[in-house]
């Protein structure tokens, strides 16, 4: 082969020097397509040429340099040069074709390989191309079975390959010592049958002479063949459980039992075992899933079987202990709660390792009494079942003291007592009292079983730790002190002086320095001061509000009210003049205004030091006059309305007189 190969490669190089030129311009000629078809098909779709009959190869060529080129066609069937083109020429752009007409001796699928040989010609396009040719027909085969069994037939079915039905073909069956064990001619509507009588390996070989068919053959193999009884159980026929017997059975083809035969065990778990001479195998399985069984024998050889068989989990025994959270010297019960169960092996072992069995009744339960702190191991078993295990621990109690209820007031000390089951005091205690807020304090009860807290929160989670005592829990919530507000009044003028505020517990009625706030509803904040009591003096008058707050007391809020003071206004006619006195409280008033409507317009003016405003009556005439004052924001807007009449000046004189008049009537008559 090799050194064909290089004959190849010299008769390459020998015609390129002979068509080489010496050309500067591009020359670059590639292969475009190569086509094989059948010189006289068979039928029109026909494309396999039978051996020895001709077939045409059809290669086109096309030049896509700038320069007319020359060059060589060559034909290969795979490594056989087939023909060869002489020089060609072929100008730019151009396409060339050429047909070449070959054959070839024996059946199978090759590869028609066209190559281009040329002097400088660039590698930009395919100047070699193959493609794949079937020479001759081949026969489609069905043998079966493809695994045979002695004593058995063995069908081999012969069509074309086109499916259609082959006469006269000559079938034989070959032995490994390569002599005909059975042969036979196939007939139209036949299919070849034997029966082979002997173990081994055969070659079926399918030939016939003409209509150029290729031979066909394959390799068969003959055994003996093994029947399969099981995997089954006793115990659980349709699901094996973990725990049961397993039986195999394994026959030849005639019902025999075969021994010997090797029986392979994966899976959870292994086996490797061999069948009896009753072709039988019997094997415990303890792990729970699926297992694989691989069933086989050499001598005289059997073909294999393979299996699968599913193993359930036995059922979990459950074991329930109460109390869930024993206390040193209670009687603790052991209930195994699977339905309809008795006679389980109850096995308990104390914290110094002593262990002791006992078995449950009816009620499937057994009660015993822990005289010792620590872990007990409790482990249940029975048969068909898989066992297992519960650990308690048992324990002394702690209980936490908080007190009267009443004593749980924000602020306050808290004491808190932790004892045992039997009221003990317990030192060295770990507590834990944790607030609303995520806050945390620990602190370590005393010989007396006591540790103290302040509360400064509405709500507290505690608990109590100690080694061999079960964790004891409690909450409390603490009272929250309240705060109340006492006045001297609830209303004053504001000329009434001042008014005293004190602060108290609500309870207790005790006195308690707290934040006090006084906020008026016109003028805003008044005062802040910390105090029990303060006196409080208004500048204005107003509607108050009063807040006092403390840290771990309830709020307490009350109000009063300052009122302004009312205006007297007083009017006298000084002859030609009006007088306006304006009081309070009897007492002339400064600096008011007082707005006075006369028949003419509108006067204001302001009181003098002795609360008095004058009009003129000339200037504003007669008629009616309305006087308004006020001083705001400590005293009452007031009002009142004047008539000034003509000769208003003698009416003294009138009244005088009618007085005396009167009074002369009364005397006279008495």
């Amino acid at each position: 082969m090799r050194l064909k190969s290089l004959l190849q490669l010299l008769h390459l190089f020998i015609l390129s020097m002979i068509i080489s030129t010496c050309a500067s311009a591009v020359v670059d000629v590639g292969i475009q397509e190569v086509e094989v078809a059948e010189l006289s098909p068979d039928y029109p779709t026909d494309r396999s040429p039978e051996p020895k009959e001709l077939f045409e190869v059809r290669v086109t060529i096309k030049s896509y340099g700038d320069e007319e080129t020359e060059g060589t066609i060559l034909i290969y069937l795979d490594d056989e040069e087939k023909d060869l083109w002489g020089t060609f020429s072929i100008k730019p752009g151009e396409l060339y074709s050429h047909s070449f007409t070959i054959s070839h001796d024996a059946c199978g699928i090759y590869n028609v390989w066209a190559k281009i040989v040329m002097n400088n010609n660039a590698p930009y396009h395919d100047w070699e191309v193959n493609v794949p040719v079937k020479i001759g027909k081949n026969f489609l085969v069905t043998i079966t079975p493809e695994k045979g069994v002695i004593n058995k037939p063995v069908q081999v079915d012969v069509k074309s390959d086109l499916g259609l039905e082959v006469e006269y073909a000559r079938i034989e069956i070959i032995n490994i010592y390569g002599k005909q064990y059975k042969g036979g001619t196939v007939h139209k509507n036949e299919i070849f049958s034997f029966t082979p009588d002997i173990t081994g390996k055969f070659l079926v070989v399918v030939t016939k002479e003409d209509e150029g068919y290729c031979n066909y053959t394959k390799p068969i193999e003959v055994r003996h063949n093994l029947t399969i009884r099981g995997p089954y159980s006793g115990r659980h026929p349709d699901d094996p459980v973990a725990g049961d017997e397993i039986v195999i059975r394994v026959l030849d083809e005639e019902n025999e039992p075969v021994h010997g035969a090797s029986i392979n065990v994966r899976g959870p778990e292994e086996r490797y075992l061999n069948t009896d001479r009753g072709g039988g195998v019997l094997f415990f399985v303890d792990e729970p899933g699926e297992h694989y069984i691989e069933i086989t024998k050499t001598v005289p050889p059997y073909w294999g079987v393979n299996k699968t068989m599913y193993v359930l989990a036995k059922p979990v025994l459950v074991i329930f202990a109460s109390p869930e959270k024993p206390i040193l010297g209670d009687d603790i019960t052991v209930k195994i709660t699977n339905e309809n169960i008795s006679d389980v092996n109850i096995t308990l072992t104390n914290p110094n390792g002593f262990s002791m069995t006992l078995t449950t009744g009816r009620g499937s339960e057994v009660t015993f009494d822990s005289k010792l702190l620590g872990k007990y191991i409790i482990r249940a078993d029975k048969d068909d079942y898989t066992s297992s295990t519960l650990e308690i621990e048992v324990n002394n109690l702690l209980k936490i003291l908080t007190g009267d209820e009443e004593n749980h007031v924000m602020g306050n000390n808290l004491t808190i007592t932790v004892l045992d089951q039997d009221d003990y005091p317990v030192p060295n205690a770990v507590v834990t009292i944790k607030d609303s807020e995520g806050k945390e304090e620990v602190g370590t009860t005393d010989h007396k079983g006591e540790v103290e807290f302040i509360l400064n929160s509405k709500k507290y989670k505690i608990s109590a730790e100690k080694k061999d005592f079960i964790k004891a829990e409690a909450e409390i919530t603490p009272l929250v002190k309240k705060l109340s507000l006492s006045l001297s009044t609830k209303k004053l003028r504001i000329d009434e002086g001042s008014i005293y505020i004190s602060v108290k517990e609500d309870d207790t009625g005790a006195p308690v320095p707290a934040k006090i706030m006084i906020e008026g509803e016109r003028t805003g904040v008044e005062i802040e001061e910390t105090s029990s009591g303060l006196t409080f003096t208004p500048e204005f008058s107003d509607n108050y509000r009063i807040f006092a707050t403390k840290e771990n007391y309830g709020g307490a809020k009350d109000s009063f009210v300052v009122e302004s003071v009312p205006i007297g206004i007083d009017t006298v006619l000084d002859k030609k003049e009006l007088v306006i006195k304006i009081t309070t409280s009897g007492k002339p008033l400064q600096a008011v205004d007082v707005s006075i409507k006369t028949p003419k317009g509108k006067i204001i003016e302001s009181t003098d030091m002795e609360g008095i405003v004058r009009v003129n009556l000339d200037e504003e005439g007669k008629g009616r006059y309305t006087v308004f004052a006020s001083k705001p924001p400590n005293y009452e807007r007031s009002e009142v309305g004047v008539e000034i009449i003509r000769n208003q000046e003698y009416g003294w004189m009138w009244l005088i007189l009618i007085i005396i008049l009167i009074s002369l009537i009364v005397v006279w008559r008495f």
